[in-house]
């Protein structure tokens, strides 16, 4: 427990980037949001309302279902070879069979995501963005406190698809502002990072602006809590709910007067 505590408190001394986000860190935990423990809820509404993967071809129009595996077989392995090196603490896998899809079926050039780990979900993203002229993705990644962990975030992406993307080590309260400015507006967008309700609905809000009409928003976890559901809410849209693995996906398509080719399901 103590080495842990000193680990913290050293990680975020000599990262001077992580210095802004002490004040709504210390807020948050004195004084927590009321949707910080709506885990359950929002597990249980995940099971309710989620379909597989690769039900959505017959329930969204124009998308097509490409597992990556069988798309991008060579990239693939290269997720597998990183993880066999990387610490446990640097973070799960993203699944990149639906980014992939999503981001093919959209044809999307810009893409921002926040959290990379060992960039399962950076890999997915620039093996469809890179197939387009002037395609990119910022990846918003905040630092991690325990020394020596730099060298595996982004480990799976390889070098020739490194000239396609750009990487922001820093919080999302600083990063994703930054990220935005370096691409506008967005065709997608993948939250996978802070998973406090609180810091849900900062990393949303300003993400979900950037977004084109007829973008597509993505965020993991979403059993974690009840952010995505109250922030469909707040923005009157349309979600769906897939199921991957052990845990929940949740999407909107950015609707307008002018529809895109790919249609929203309702949530």
């Amino acid at each position: 427990m103590m080495k842990a505590a000193f680990q913290s408190v050293a990680g975020y001394a000599l990262r001077p980037s992580l210095w802004p986000t002490i004040p709504s860190l210390v807020s948050r935990t004195l004084f927590p949001a009321e949707g910080e423990a709506t885990g359950p809820i929002a597990k249980a509404r995940c099971a309710r309302e989620a379909i597989e993967c690769d039900r959505l071809p017959s329930v969204m129009s124009g998308f097509v279902w490409t597992p990556f595996e069988d798309a991008e077989p060579e990239l693939a392995r290269l997720v597998g070879k990183a993880r066999t090196v990387a610490p446990q603490y640097i973070g799960g896998g993203a699944d990149m069979s639906f980014l992939y899809s999503m981001a093919q079926s959209l044809k999307a050039k810009h893409v921002v995501e926040t959290g990379v780990a060992l960039g399962d979900s950076s890999l997915a993203i620039l093996a469809s963005v890179s197939k387009r002229s002037g395609g990119k993705l910022v990846s918003v990644d905040r630092p991690y406190l325990r020394l020596g962990s730099e060298k595996h975030v982004g480990a799976a992406v390889p070098l020739h698809l490194r000239s396609c993307w750009e990487l922001i080590r820093e919080a999302d309260r600083s990063g994703i502002g930054k990220a935005l400015g370096r691409l506008h507006p967005l065709d997608m967008c993948h939250y996978d990072s802070d998973k406090s309700y609180s810091g849900r609905m900062f990393g949303y809000s300003r993400l979900w602006q950037a977004l084109r009409s007829g973008g597509v928003f993505i965020s993991d976890d979403i059993q974690d809590n009840l952010a995505f559901f109250h922030f469909s809410e707040t923005v009157q849209h349309k979600y769906s709910v897939v199921k991957s693995r052990n845990k929940y996906i949740g999407f909107m398509v950015k609707t307008s007067p002018e529809r895109s080719g790919i249609d929203d399901t309702s949530g």
